[in-house]
């Protein structure tokens, strides 16, 4: 069973290296140039691609800013979001003023069950995804 697996293992290297092309091992330690922990945290890979992830937690304010861990090359990232609020509740954030290192969160609100509207009130969560280099 072991020998299969290393005999598998390298007829892939072999197909990869005659494609010119390598891969990533299983950890990631040969694709991965710095990677942080924290609760705003970031991963660097070797082919210049970012992704900074964290959480806000600021609440009440009609627009939050966002600093980043790390600066991206360009404001070409792409940001999302994760919110957490109830079923009923339609939520929309939107992304404004987008810097290398920051970017200004909006959003607003709607319970259809008592007519409440407004500004996003909770933490969520936001994941950035562009390059470094």
């Amino acid at each position: 069973m072991a020998f299969e697996y290393l005999y598998k293992e390298y007829l892939n290297v072999i197909l990869l290296s005659t494609l010119g092309t390598t891969y990533a091992k299983a950890d990631l330690s040969n694709a991965v140039t710095t990677l942080t922990s924290g609760s705003n945290t970031y991963i660097k890979f070797n082919n210049g691609i970012l992704i900074q992830y964290g959480r806000i937690t600021t609440t009440g304010q009609k627009e939050r800013r966002v600093y980043m861990p790390m600066s991206f090359k360009n404001d070409g990232y792409k940001v999302f979001y994760g919110i957490e609020a109830g079923a009923d509740v339609v939520q929309t954030l939107y992304t404004l003023n987008k810097s290398i290192s920051s970017f200004y969160v909006s959003g607003t609100f709607y319970d259809p069950y008592n007519g409440n509207k407004g500004f996003p009130g909770e933490s969520f969560d936001w994941f950035a995804i562009g390059i470094w280099k």
